[in-house]
């Protein structure tokens, strides 16, 4: 058997985090550089609910992700590839170039005045500037807040209001789809609702870029850099200290800012991805999410760097201006680990298969898709026609407050694993995550519950920034000293696990709970289907019924038969109980710049209640489809009379 992470096989993995679980993390410690040893692996304060990993120890985000790899011989190398949209600019940053632009950014930032514990709002597409910006906060302990670069002023002001930055670090536009983007007229709409003041640095990308600027407040990223860069070292950081906030979205409609932190974070990190692809200096990594998002954080950026590959950015739409821009960028820099999603696969369906022949695509060992619950069918297809020989596709789930991913395949420990289609796998070593009833009792066997973690690992966020009653509240309240993941799921007889959606993402119909994702999955699996959602409508007798939302694939067209075949397939799989009572076809769902569906939009749509903000869609037409598909209710199915499933 291959012996795996840190010498061990993957039994002697589970045994020793078992068995020593305090111990099982530090053994991931020699992958992270410290400038002091810390006197305290582990601290855990159940009554205030606050917890430290290797208090005292000394270390830099910036340093291990770029500064040893050039001590180490290593200057020459690619650290950055980027790609414009369309796959039409090509730019080679290596790690000698990374530390020196790095390094002067972070003098140029000190000499604003910004410094350890101030943060440095990054608004910016999938740029190299970003990325470098990025490092050079975390280089003089000052904390990076990332906003997804598809905000608009309202949800931008919203996180800005919250951090309160120093500096905000934007580019005059991005690209997408053959349009400019309009970040810095964004910025400046968000500044003006904030009424914050800052200093803004402009990365000017256009010809008419210099014209925004308002003298004032912003100054061109390339004079600050040319008039105060003096080049400075990483500062040598308090394991704990905070090293950036990424946004994740609450139920009560405020943003929470996520607090990642130096030493916790890396060796999270840097476990997780160790045990899930094996990722080494070897590999050429793509990862397809924004840097808004943790996925874009944590593995377009921090692990590929930390693990000294070379991280190719691409900006702009993967089916722009063709399906396949994304397949020729693999093939042309050999990329060997591509993270993706579902919704991105999807596309990819809607396009058939023609996007990917005769593109080279053999130089891929893994293809790590999150985000969402892969289904079969989709998984299916992306096997068929897409992976090469000996490639594997990897289901994997995780979340902003984790920093990396719980619950997956772990192919970087041995390649002696069955992949089970719609599952995602099971905990990973060391990720102690349970399925469990409202109870807090341990769910049987096909039992729909909610997951927990048992123990903090590394990379848990610590907090909420400013509010840690909410922290409480929300993730540790519910289920004593157990933190609440907040997805749903249920285990086979050989504990794998399935994925179901969020919990406030289920259904309730007459009292009984379906997972929207369940409904989406049958739905899928139909040969004519491309993409589905499906949302709870109101209803006055079953509290709420579950309506779909389905794209066909390509030549497929709508119709009274195909309407009543889904109906009947879901109540043929679900019972009498899942009353689907509107199946609404429609060109396409809503999405973000990102390809993330915007189920939220979806159900206060047919819920008839105020729309959230949508500022960051890819398409406003979609909006205006779905408002006239549902007033109209144009497609409205009554329910045959189907024999209910036998008990």
């Amino acid at each position: 058997m291959k012996m795996g992470v840190l010498g061990r096989s993957l039994e002697e993995l589970y045994e020793w985090a078992r068995s020593d679980y305090v111990g099982f993390w530090e053994g991931f410690t020699r992958h992270v550089e410290w400038f002091e040893r810390w006197h305290d692996p582990f601290n855990w304060d159940k009554k205030e609910v606050r917890f430290r990993w290797f208090t005292g120890g000394r270390t830099n985000l910036c340093h291990n992700c770029v500064d040893r790899h050039v001590r180490d011989g290593q200057s020459g190398k690619p650290a950055i590839v980027w790609w414009s949209e369309g796959a039409q600019q090509r730019r080679v940053i290596t790690y000698g170039e990374l530390l020196d632009q790095v390094s002067r950014l972070a003098g140029a930032l000190r000499e604003l005045g910004v410094g350890k514990g101030d943060r440095v709002g990054i608004y910016m597409s999938m740029v190299p500037e970003a990325l470098v910006t990025m490092l050079a906060s975390i280089r003089i302990g000052a904390i990076h807040v990332n906003f997804f670069s598809g905000f608009g002023p309202e949800a931008l002001a919203k996180r800005l209001i919250e951090v309160q930055p120093k500096v905000i670090v934007t580019s005059d536009v991005a690209y997408r789809r053959g349009r400019a983007i309009e970040l810095k007229r964004t910025l400046d709409e968000a500044l003006a609702a904030s009424r914050i003041k800052t200093k803004v640095i402009v990365n000017i990308r256009s010809r008419e870029g210099a014209s925004s600027l308002r003298k004032d407040r912003d100054v061109p990223l390339s004079e600050v850099v040319d008039r105060l860069g003096s080049p400075v070292r990483a500062e040598a950081l308090e394991s704990n200290e905070p090293a950036f906030i990424n946004f994740t979205s609450g139920t009560t409609g405020k943003p929470k800012g996520i607090v990642h932190v130096h030493g916790g974070y890396q060796v999270g990190v840097i476990g997780a991805t160790l045990m899930t692809c094996g990722m080494s200096s070897d590999d050429v990594n793509l990862c397809l999410s924004d840097i808004g998002w943790i996925g874009g954080t944590s593995y377009a950026v921090y692990a590929p760097l930390m693990l000294g590959c070379t991280t190719v950015l691409y900006e702009g739409a993967i089916d722009y201006p063709d399906a396949g821009v994304l397949w020729r960028i693999v093939e042309r820099e050999r990329v060997s680990l591509l993270w993706t999603s579902p919704t991105a696969i999807r596309i990819q369906i809607k396009h058939g298969p023609e996007s990917v022949r005769g593109h080279d695509l053999s130089s891929l060992r893994l293809v790590l898709c999150g985000g969402e619950v892969l289904t079969p069918p989709v998984r299916k297809w992306f096997e068929e026609h897409v992976l090469p020989d000996g490639a594997v596709l990897v289901d994997h789930m995780g979340q902003t407050e984790a920093g990396c991913m719980l619950v997956t395949y772990p192919f970087g420990v041995t390649k002696d694993l069955r992949i089970r289609p719609g599952s995602c796998g099971f905990p990973l070593p060391g990720m102690e995550v349970r399925v469990v009833r409202d109870d807090g009792t341990p769910v049987g066997v096909g039992e729909k519950g909610e997951m927990v973690l048992e123990r903090p690992i590394p990379s848990l966020t610590p907090t909420i920034w400013s509010d840690h009653p909410r922290y409480v509240e929300e993730y540790w309240s519910k289920y004593k000293d157990r933190y609440r993941i907040g997805d749903l799921a249920y285990l086979d007889q050989d504990g794998y696990f399935y994925l179901l959606g969020r919990a406030d993402e289920t259904l309730k119909v007459s009292g009984h709970r379906i997972g929207a994702a369940e409904i989406e999955s049958v739905i899928a699996g139909l040969e004519e289907v491309a993409e589905v959602v499906v949302v709870g409508g109101p209803d006055p007798v079953k509290g709420e019924v579950p309506v779909a939302f389905v794209v066909l694939k390509s030549g497929r067209e709508p119709g009274p038969d195909l309407e009543r075949r889904i109906v009947e397939e879901v109540r043929r799989r679900f019972g009498a109980i899942a009353d689907l009572r509107r199946v609404y076809f429609v060109n396409a769902l809503p999405k973000t710049r990102t390809g993330k569906l915007m189920r939220g939009l979806v159900r206060a749509l047919v819920r008839g209640s105020e729309l959230p903000d949508y500022s960051n869609i890819e398409d406003e037409s979609v909006v205006e489809e779905l408002k006239k598909v549902v007033s109209s209710d144009s497609y409205r199915v009554d329910n045959p009379r189907v024999p209910e499933r036998p008990q």
